[in-house]
Parts: C-alpha cells; sequence; structure tokens
C-alpha cells in the first residue's frame, strides 16, 4: 500500500433493542434473552460507553462463585471465540476486553425514535427495559442490571413526562391521560403525573376520575406548592357553572324505567343485555350513569368500562379491564379452581398455579375453556350481589367481547347480572341489539321542546337570560342534552365576556387528534364546503382512493363527525362544526380552498366568497 494511503475501516452497527424487548442486533445476527450469557457480555461490553472490562470483573459477572477460576476462564474464551463467529470481535489490552470496530446505538433511540402519541399507546411492558428478563446468573451481574434498568426507567420517564406536558399543551387531552397514566403504571412520583391526569380527565368531562386522582395526590403531596395546585384545581372542577344544584334528568323517564324492568327481570331470570342506542351527545352516558346509582342504591355492585377504538383489535379488552375487581370479590371463591388458572392467561396475577394441559389445547378449545370461565366467575360473583356491567360506547367493543356478552345471556345461565350497552347507532353494534327475549333496546330520541325547557332552565337559572337570548339556545341545541349543558356555560349578561364551551372545545379536539391524515383531511373538506358536500365532490377535492375512503367515512361516522343524507355528507352539529373549523390549520384550510375554488368553478357554482388565494369557503379562513 503506498505511502500516506488512508483506509476507512467501516464500523459494525449494533442495535440494542432493550426497551420493550431484550434483543441485540447486528447485521446478520439477532441475540434474544434466551442466549443470555451472551446477551449480557455484551451489554457488560456496551453500557458505560464500551468502556473496557477486565476479564477477571467479567468472569466474575457470568460465572457462579463455584465455579474454579480455571473453568470460568475457559467459559469466558468460549464466548468470546461465539462472538467472533458472529463477526464482533474482541480486543484484549493488558486483560482489558472491549469491543472493537462497532458502532453502538443508544439503547433508547428506538424509544425516542416513536412520536408522543406513539408512545402514549406502549404498554408497561413495552415501555421497560428488557422487561421479564431474569436470567440465571450470578448476583453481581443482576444488581448490575438492576442498577441499569433504574437508570433506563428514569430517563424513560423523563421523555414520557416531557410528552404528558406538550400533549396537555396542545389539548389532546385524550393522549395526555393514556402518557400520564403509564407514567403512574412505569412507577412515576404521583407529584410528576397525576396533576396533568387529572386536568385532562377534567376536560375530557370525567370530573369524578379526576377528583379520585387529586385525593391520591393530596394524600402525599411532596411539596406545598403540589398540594397548593391540586387544591385549586380540585376547586374547579367543584365549582358550580351554573347552578349550585346537578341538575335533573329530563324526558328520560321511559328508558329508565325499561332499564329498571330489566334488573329485576335480572335477579329471578338470569342475565339480560340492555341496549340504549342514539347519536354522540344524547345522553347515553347520563342515562347510564343516573341507572348505576339507583343499582348502587340498592345494594347491587357496579363494572364500568369505556371502549377505547385502540383496544379493538385486543380479543377480550372489557373482561381484561373488569377481569382485577370481578377476581376480588368475595362471590369469586365460588368459582371453579380450573376456571380461575385458565383466567392467569387472561390477565395474569402471578399468583396461580401454572395447568400443564393448557399447552395442548387448540386455539378454539382455549376459546372456549376462557368464555366458560368468565361466565362462571361473573355467575359467582352474582351471587353475592346483583351486578350491573356498564359498557360505554359499547359499538367500539371487540368482537370476542362482544360474543361473551351475548353468552352471558343464554337461557341456561342464571348470574344475577344485567349488561347495559350504550351504543351508536352502527353496523358494528348489531350483534349486541338483536332481539331476543333477554335483549332490550332502548333508542334515545332528542329531547322534546317541553323537555329542553326544563333542562335549560335548571342550567341557566343563575343567570339573567332575556326571552331572545333562551330561545336562541333552544333553537341552536335542538333537543341534544350534550349542546344545552354547553351552551348554557356561556354567560350572556352584557358585562361578562362570553366563554367557550369548554366541553365542546374538548370534544372537537379529541376527536380531530385522533383522526388519521385521510380521515382528518375528508371532514375538513366537508366543513368547508358545508351545504355543498357531496360524497363524490368531497372524495375528488380531498384526492382519496375507494379503499381510503371507505377507512375514513368509517373513522369518521363512528365519532359522530359526518353522516350521509342520500348523497350529501352532514358535517356535526353547528357548535362542534364551529369548534373543528378553529383546529384547521391555515395553511391546510389555504390548500384546501384552492382545490374548492376550482372543483366548484369546474362545476359552474358561483363562488362570491372566492378571493383568488384569500378565501374563506365554508367560514374558515385560509391565507
Amino acid at each position: 500500500m503506498p505511502m500516506g494511503t488512508l483506509t476507512q475501516v467501516s464500523m459494525i452497527p449494533v442495535t440494542l433493542n432493550i426497551v420493550g424487548d431484550t434483543a441485540v442486533e447486528w447485521p446478520g445476527q439477532r441475540l434474544t434473552s434466551a442466549a443470555s450469557r451472551l446477551v449480557a457480555l455484551i451489554l457488560l461490553l456496551t453500557f458505560d460507553r464500551g468502556k473496557p472490562k477486565s476479564r477477571r470483573s467479567l468472569e466474575s459477572m457470568l460465572f457462579e462463585e463455584d465455579v474454579p477460576d480455571q473453568e470460568a476462564a475457559h467459559n469466558l474464551r468460549q464466548l468470546l471465540y461465539r462472538l467472533r463467529r458472529m463477526g464482533l470481535e474482541v480486543t484484549d489490552t493488558a486483560g482489558l476486553l472491549a469491543l472493537d470496530g462497532v458502532s453502538v446505538t443508544d439503547a433508547l433511540d428506538s424509544f425516542n425514535g416513536l412520536s408522543a402519541v406513539e408512545r402514549s399507546e406502549l404498554s408497561v411492558a413495552g415501555s421497560s427495559p428488557v422487561p421479564g428478563w431474569h436470567p440465571k446468573l450470578p448476583t453481581t451481574f443482576l444488581d448490575w442490571l438492576d442498577a441499569q434498568r433504574i437508570a433506563l426507567s428514569a430517563k424513560i420517564r423523563h421523555v414520557l413526562l416531557n410528552d404528558a406536558r406538550a400533549l396537555s399543551a396542545s389539548g389532546d387531552w385524550v393522549n395526555t391521560t393514556k402518557t400520564a397514566q403509564l407514567l403512574g403504571n412505569l412507577g412515576a412520583p404521583d407529584g410528576d403525573w397525576r396533576l396533568l391526569h387529572a386536568e385532562a380527565l377534567f376536560m375530557l368531562g370525567r370530573n369524578t376520575e379526576a377528583t379520585e386522582s387529586l385525593d391520591v395526590l393530596l394524600s402525599h403531596a411532596s411539596s406545598e406548592a403540589q398540594a397548593r395546585d391540586a387544591r385549586a384545581l380540585k376547586a374547579r372542577i367543584a365549582r358550580p357553572v351554573t347552578s349550585s344544584t346537578p341538575p335533573r334528568m329530563r324526558g328520560r323517564g321511559k328508558p329508565l324505567a325499561a332499564l329498571n324492568q330489566a334488573w329485576i327481570d335480572a335477579q329471578s331470570g338470569g342475565a339480560r343485555l340492555a341496549s340504549v342506542i342514539g347519536p354522540p351527545g344524547i345522553g347515553k352516558t347520563r342515562l347510564s350513569d343516573e341507572f348505576a346509582s339507583v343499582v348502587r342504591m340498592r345494594g347491587g355492585t357496579v363494572l364500568t368500562y369505556r371502549c377505547d377504538p385502540l383496544a379493538r383489535p385486543y380479543p377480550l379488552a372489557l373482561f381484561a379491564h373488569i377481569l382485577p375487581d370481578l377476581r376480588n370479590r368475595r362471590g369469586s371463591l365460588g368459582t371453579k379452581p380450573s376456571h380461575l388458572a385458565i383466567l392467569e392467561r387472561l390477565r395474569p396475577t402471578g399468583a396461580g398455579e401454572e395447568h400443564g394441559e393448557f399447552e395442548h389445547y387448540t386455539p378454539e378449545q382455549l376459546r372456549s375453556e376462557m368464555h366458560d370461565a368468565l361466565a362462571d366467575l361473573v355467575e359467582a360473583v352474582s351471587e353475592e350481589a346483583p351486578l350491573l356491567i356498564v359498557v360505554d360506547d359499547a359499538h367500539l367493543l371487540d368482537r370476542s367481547s362482544t360474543a361473551l356478552l351475548r353468552g352471558l345471556i343464554t337461557a341456561n345461565n342464571k348470574a344475577r347480572t344485567l349488561v347495559l350497552a350504550c351504543c351508536r347507532p352502527q353496523e358494528s353494534a348489531r350483534e349486541l341489539v338483536s332481539p331476543s327475549d333477554r335483549v332490550s333496546s332502548q333508542t334515545l330520541s332528542p329531547l322534546g321542546d317541553a323537555e329542553s325547557r326544563e333542562l335549560l332552565r335548571d342550567l341557566t337559572q343563575h343567570h339573567r337570560w332575556d326571552t331572545a337570548q333562551f330561545e336562541g339556545c333552544l333553537e341552536q341545541a335542538a333537543g341534544s342534552p350534550f349542546y344545552l349543558f354547553a351552551l348554557s356555560r356561556k354567560d350572556p349578561m352584557p358585562d361578562v365576556p362570553l366563554s367557550a364551551a369548554m366541553d365542546i372545545a374538548s370534544l372537537a379536539a379529541s376527536s380531530y387528534y385522533s383522526l388519521d391524515g385521510d380521515a382528518k383531511t375528508l371532514l375538513e373538506v366537508s366543513i368547508l364546503l358545508g351545504p355543498l358536500t357531496t360524497l363524490a365532490r368531497a372524495q375528488a377535492i380531498a384526492e382519496l382512493d375507494e379503499l381510503a375512503l371507505l377507512r375514513s367515512l368509517r373513522a369518521l361516522e363512528e365519532r359522530g363527525l359526518v353522516a350521509l343524507k342520500g348523497s350529501h355528507l352532514s358535517p356535526p352539529h353547528s357548535l362542534l362544526r364551529d369548534a373543528l373549523a378553529r383546529l384547521i390549520p391555515a395553511s391546510v384550510a389555504l390548500v384546501l380552498n384552492k382545490r374548492l375554488a376550482m372543483r366548484l368553478v369546474n362545476t359552474g357554482i358561483e363562488l362570491r366568497t372566492f378571493t383568488g388565494e384569500n378565501c374563506t369557503l365554508g367560514g374558515v379562513r385560509g391565507g
């Protein structure tokens, strides 16, 4: 080689996949926790920025004390030989070993590469370093591993805490609650996450849960500042907006009476399923809360599950959620031991014994056993006290949970249980509302004029509303209890500035930011076009193919953001539509307005509001 010629040595990239997994990868190779000593050796050589380790220290951390020194040295040489065979070279400089010619990625690189929303969806295991890895190695290594876990966990919690703060600042309350709860599950101090969690719950209208979270924080606040902030938020939640007493439920006497009858029937004739059907904001959750209060006063047990669309792919998500509560009830002692054993597979407690016979079951047999076990547990628990299971947003329920709910109400099930499913009128809820002897359904309609007036009077009794303002509010709400509540928060007194309806803004933000790009674009087009929105026109302007259009329509209809009436796409209620319109970025509005203008001009529709690049179609300004 000529003098002065430099050669570029290519480095072997080594990736430590140890957050949510236990694996080490480099080109052509992947080591998992099954190769415990090799993985341990690589971790020892790559942590501490690759600082060399002495042979003696590696031998003591990888092999037990009772292994003779010569045997330990031989075993280490064998491990190093295996690494060389797999492409990793280890240099020995005066008894100090180090990996040579490698570039090691930071253990948190893959975790940091996720977006805040993606991290909010992670499980505890998925955001923990080397989860579930307990190798049979000397105590010295296990102590070292625990120290690394603690250090990495602290960094992970720091990232998640910044995520929660950023999500809260952007008004993404749904993902703020998820991230904050994940922090709590990862062992973060209450003061780091509970205030963010409680505020997000409050903004989502879940005041009881928010107050409970604050009570926990106040019980052991680490500083006076934390306690002061928690008390201030708790006072804000408890502060009546327009009335010192909660309003009576109006216009729902018949559905409530029907639920009462279903509850009575379940006590004597076995399990029942009652469905409450209606569009968003019609009062399904309010009715279920009212009925749940009645059941509690009568000595019944109430378990509530709010369906999450992200949990839909996971079988039996409903029962995985309520299983701990069911197992903690005294009545669960009446469940067959074999059934309790198989339920360990659904949500492990670590206390149950392993039953080897399950290993030989087919998936169909396991599914059948799981269904029998859950039905047995529900029946046993209901023997102690009658049981009400409330499933909110049941149209988002996974198929396995839906099938099991239907199975609970078969003729041979004597459980004193009523399942109350609140769902929107969608195809996904068809199996829940299909009629049978043990299934009933109630469809909620908008409140009548008299009922709306009574509710609005209850809500505004401390405000000075004149007749025109009162009538305008009634007309705008169109019989929707949700919008009556929202409008009642606006104080029409001339010396008090109008306040934005917090619950509508929160609903708009959580709905808008939960959509993917295609669904968001289709919603934006429908808002901008307004009454001119036909399905074909919206598809063309959004530039969606048929599959993307179907997915987007499904997502929007499930959230109650659009409805198809004939060939026209109808946007949501005007109050929600206005709140959504304010969330559309100006740059997006500008581009879409240009498309709208060209499309409408080409179809011969006059555009009086279109003024080149500075247009205000549909009430959203772009430019």
